[in-house]
């Protein structure tokens, strides 16, 4: 009853026709016109089918009236944000009855049909149909791209941080014995500048310590989770550690610099 093999069944249209013989000729129809098909007895099977795949549902007036659970309305409500999956209703001739109203109020993207339908109105529609749900395919691999690449990058922020904090801790194994060696030479008598010199090194060594506490907090910052501690600073140190810093790059230039 499958005229679609399985690697095409998002491209073929789902048949719920008033009765066998008549879903036999519409197949036919469709298949000669280079539409595939899949046939259902009834809607149980429909809504299996649209589980597995399918590009639209042409369904007759008749079979939407036997739902009286709302089963094909619920799956159509239920659809991802991409879909919209395309209805082709086979109306009874005459005028609009209620169930086709109600078909065209539910069932949201909704072709109507009147029996007996030209042979070209019924192909142009459902090759509408599946044009239509193409486009709503490459919706749906675009934001499947998104997603992946969304994901990508959560990935590399989280080994971002991972490393960072590695790096932070072995950052600190040495800076513990340096400051160590600094604190012993600072309490044996040394020259005056060889003092300015330690006085340096401890100031800098100093820095690069809260350097890495910073980088050990970088999981607090990547949670949002950011405290800021006020404190009063001597503003004439750091101009002091500012000129340190540069001091290589002005004497570099051959500049004066006077404070």
């Amino acid at each position: 009853m499958n005229s679609a093999a399985p690697a095409d069944l998002d491209l073929r249209l789902l048949l719920l026709t008033p009765t066998v013989r008549d879903g036999e000729i519409t197949r036919g129809i469709l298949e000669r016109a280079g539409v595939a098909s899949t046939l259902c007895n009834n809607m149980a099977q429909v809504l299996l089918e649209l589980g597995r795949g399918a590009a639209g549902l042409l369904i007759a007036e008749e079979a939407f009236a036997r739902d009286a659970q709302g089963s094909l309305a619920s799956w159509i409500a239920g659809q991802e944000p991409w879909s919209d999956l395309p209805v082709i209703v086979l109306s009874r001739p005459g005028l609009d009855s209620e169930v086709l109203k109600r078909a065209v109020e539910t069932l949201s993207n909704v072709t109507v049909l009147e029996r007996p339908a030209r042979i070209s109105s019924l192909v142009s529609a459902a090759r509408a149909t599946i044009r239509s749900r193409a486009r709503q395919y490459q919706v749906r691999e675009h934001l499947l791209e998104q997603q992946r690449t969304q994901a990508a990058l959560r990935d590399s922020d989280r080994r971002k941080d991972e490393f960072l904090a590695i790096l932070a801790h072995e950052l600190r194994n040495p800076l513990a014995p340096i400051r160590s060696a600094l604190s012993v030479f600072q309490r044996d008598p040394v020259p005056p500048s060889r003092r300015k010199l330690l006085d340096i090194l401890e100031r800098q060594v100093d820095s690069m310590v809260r350097l890495v506490d910073d980088l050990l907090e970088i999981s607090r910052v990547a949670r949002g989770v950011i405290e800021l501690r006020e404190d009063e600073v001597d503003l004439a140190g750091i101009v002091r550690r500012a000129i340190e810093t540069s001091q290589p790059l002005v004497s570099a230039g051959r500049h004066a610099l006077e404070v």
